[in-house]
């Protein structure tokens, strides 16, 4: 299992940290460090009591302090990535029909688009 930490490596550290602090999970899993990653190998890899174990050992950790109230922890496989989401609108320069929500990245591509709605 991956924990990836979004480029926020005290985050990772703060979790490292409080992995390896807690007997509950301590004595069933090998857990490493690497940047903004914990990387844990599971002894018992049936064991999804195990994994839903850390998944809560790490939403109580999030929610114990209020900088992390915003992060959210997001599940795909065996890779957990865990920060603040963000809405593609944000974090690009793409415009976006207003008629059925397609993405282009120029103003000159989305007057083309519009007309393929039969309007303009």
């Amino acid at each position: 299992m991956i924990i990836n930490f979004a480029g926020d490596t005290d985050l990772a550290n703060n979790i490292y940290n409080y992995f390896i602090s807690n007997s509950i999970i301590n004595d069933k899993i090998e857990i490493k460090i690497a940047e903004d990653t914990v990387i844990i190998s599971i002894f018992n890899e049936q064991d999804k009591r195990v994994i839903k174990q850390i998944i809560s050992l790490l939403q109580e950790y999030l929610d114990s302090f209020k900088i992390y109230k915003k992060h959210q922890i997001t599940e795909l496989e065996n890779i957990i990535t865990v920060g603040i989401p963000k809405d593609i609108a944000e974090i690009s320069n793409l415009v976006f029909c207003e008629i059925c929500g397609y993405g282009m990245s120029s103003e000159e591509e989305l007057l083309v688009h519009r007309r393929s709605h039969g309007i303009l």
